[in-house]
């Protein structure tokens, strides 16, 4: 193999992402929290139609997300003390619903409850699996969707539907007592529960929103960071359940690749991503820069070489 093609595969192996289907992604990204150095990144499991009807899904395929988890550390995730707001439900609650008009708008809040919603890490879960608030003008309550409620980013997320998570297992959400850098860790199934199962006949409809092209994003968690926060598997850690997305009875690691190929992951602070690969020592990124730059160089300097 050629010099050139090993300094691309390691670049590859460090900042690459995969081709797998159902995965973890950025959804977006806000730079204007407020505090220096620091971005709030929506966090979803994207999903192609394809694979509602892939080979062993079953009928009626259900989301389910299990042990998700962002290590905490220096870099975050940023959980505020005095805030402790785990998810998206108690943000609507006591946050967004004592907005001064309706739809709220930014103006409408005071300094703390803006950091609350921006500067924050929180899971879009909710107990009943749909996202409940102020939903008109005359601040009557009920489902909240993009529609009547989308004037504030968390509401936005959560599409014409309201749904959201509920989380699943005794575990819940962590962190519940929030300190700055602490990990947080979900597990939880997407969409509206009855009779203590998810109603599986949710997925399919949202696919037919206008320019979803066939991938329908769900949002998971915002997570509030000012560097990369690595995503383990927790059968990296000794055992256990593992970390994986299921569509249906089809289960796959964060990357997309199949359930228990433990695929390293981590949330890429600076090209805002979640990349799949070993998280990079302090100045690789800059490293693999210059092996990209220098690739054409070498290309050039191998066929003059030759050429002489």
């Amino acid at each position: 193999m050629r010099t050139s093609s090993l300094l691309a595969a390691a670049v590859v192996l460090v900042i690459g992402t995969s081709a797998h289907a159902v995965q973890l992604v950025v959804m977006s990204v806000n730079s204007n929290t407020g505090v220096a150095g620091q971005k709030a990144f929506i966090i979803g499991v994207k999903i192609p139609k394809a694979d509602l009807s892939a080979k062993g899904t079953g009928s009626l395929p259900t989301l389910f997300a299990q042990n998700i988890i962002f290590a905490g550390g220096v870099n975050g995730p940023r959980n505020v003390a005095s805030f402790n707001r785990p998810d998206i439900q108690s943000l609507q609650s006591g946050v967004i619903d004592n907005a001064g008009e309706f739809p709220p708008n930014n103006g409408d809040f005071t300094s703390k409850q803006l950091a609350q919603i921006y500067q924050d890490s929180w899971w879009f879960n909710s107990s009943t699996s749909l996202l409940y608030g102020t939903n008109d003008a005359a601040f009557n309550s009920g489902t909240i969707t993009s529609s009547n409620g989308g004037a504030i980013g968390p509401t936005a997320a959560v599409g014409i539907t309201g749904y959201v998570f509920n989380r699943s297992g005794s575990a819940g959400i962590i962190p519940t007592n929030a300190s700055d850098g602490q990990t947080m860790q979900y597990s939880g199934l997407f969409g509206p529960v009855g009779s203590n199962t998810l109603d599986g006949a949710v997925l399919g409809p949202l696919f037919n929103a206008a320019g979803s092209h066939g991938i329908l994003t769900v949002p998971l968690a915002q997570i509030v960071a000012t560097g990369n926060i690595t995503l383990p598997d927790i059968t990296d850690a000794g055992g256990g359940i593992g970390t994986f997305l299921a569509i249906g009875q089809n289960a796959y690691d964060l990357s997309g690749a199949p359930a228990g190929t433990n695929t390293p992951a981590f949330l890429d602070f600076e090209n805002e991503v979640i990349a799949f690969g070993i998280v990079p020592e302090p100045g690789a990124f800059v490293l693999a820069a210059i092996g990209v730059l220098g690739l054409p160089l070498a290309s050039r300097r191998h066929r003059s070489t030759k050429n002489g």
